[in-house]
C-alpha cells in the first residue's frame, strides 16, 4: 500500500522528523510508544538500529520489532517489521522545490493466521489506509507548525 502527501517544508526538515523514530508515536495514531532496542556504532541513527513499537488499533494490541535496513539521506528510509505482523516499510522523500517535499509511505505487510492471514490483510488494508492518511496529515501539521515558530 502507498500513501502520499506534500508538506510545505524543506526536505531536510521533513527528513529530521522521519528519522526521529522515537517521536513517531506523536504523529502516528496507531503507535503507542517506540523505544530503541539497540543502536549500532557511535551515531544514534544508523542501519541496523532496532526499535520496539507498541501498536494499538481498536482492541488489537501488538508489539512490532522494527529494524532500519536502508538509509539514503535525505530521501529514503527503509525498515523491516518482525513482530506478529511481518513486512517492510519505507519513506521516500522527494524535493518538489526548496520549501515543499512529497512524502511517499509504502508498507507491505504479512498477516499471521492468528490475525486472519491473507483475508485479514484484505480486510485490514482499507482501515490502515485511513489510519496512515491521518498519520501523514499529522506529520504534515507537525512539520509545518515547527517552521512557523
Amino acid at each position: 500500500m502507498i500513501i502520499k502527501t506534500q508538506i510545505k517544508a524543506p526536505i531536510e526538515k521533513v527528513w529530521d522528523e522521519i528519522v526521529d523514530i522515537e517521536s513517531h508515536h506523536e504523529w502516528m495514531i496507531d503507535a503507542q510508544s517506540i523505544k530503541p532496542l539497540s543502536q549500532t556504532g557511535q551515531q544514534p541513527f544508523m542501519v541496523g538500529n532496532q526499535y520496539i513499537c507498541n501498536t494499538k488499533i481498536g482492541p488489537i494490541e501488538i508489539q512490532d520489532h522494527l529494524t532500519i535496513t536502508k538509509i539514503k539521506e535525505p530521501n529514503l528510509l527503509e525498515a523491516t517489521h518482525d513482530g506478529l505482523v511481518k513486512g517492510e516499510g519505507q519513506f521516500i522523500l522527494l524535493k518538489i522545490n526548496d520549501n515543499k517535499t512529497e512524502v511517499v509511505w509504502s508498507e507491505s505487510l504479512k498477516f499471521p493466521l492468528k490475525l486472519g492471514g491473507p483475508i485479514g490483510k484484505l480486510f485490514s488494508y482499507p482501515l490502515f489506509k485511513v489510519i496512515w492518511k491521518i498519520d501523514l496529515y499529522q506529520l504534515k501539521k507537525r512539520t509545518e507548525s515547527k517552521l512557523k515558530k
